[in-house]
């Protein structure tokens, strides 16, 4: 898997390319947490040229909403807000409806709607 990061918009923006499987999830979680954990601006996940997710992707997806979580009463600002996936292809939102990943982000998000 490639990364390639920039900041811009008071954010930043990793994108993704390639497979997020069991030999590169330990890549890509070492290549965002940090933004997370040491929290100054949103993370945009530019999914656009990832073609696969396996279970440990997904997982690791859940991990990072999980430290966006317990990172977000220090910043003031809702979980869903500190860590954004964009331009999902289309197989790996197959990949995220099946796995229930997409239910649940939609319910994160529909939960920080009614808290606005």
């Amino acid at each position: 898997m490639y990364f390639t990061i920039n900041a811009e918009e008071n954010k930043y923006f990793i994108l993704c390319e390639g497979s997020l499987n069991a030999a590169s999830v330990e890549e890509f979680r070492n290549t965002v947490e940090p933004f997370i954990n040491q929290f100054r601006a949103p993370v945009v996940i530019d999914l656009d040229k990832v073609d696969y997710v396996s279970s440990a992707g997904i997982r690791a997806f859940l991990l990072l909403f999980r430290a966006a979580m317990n990172k977000a009463p220090e910043t003031g600002l809702h979980f869903m807000d500190m860590v954004i996936l964009e331009n999902i292809s289309p197989q790996v939102q197959q990949i995220l409806d099946i796995s229930g990943l997409s239910d649940s982000l939609k319910q994160w998000a529909a939960e920080r709607d009614s808290q606005a």
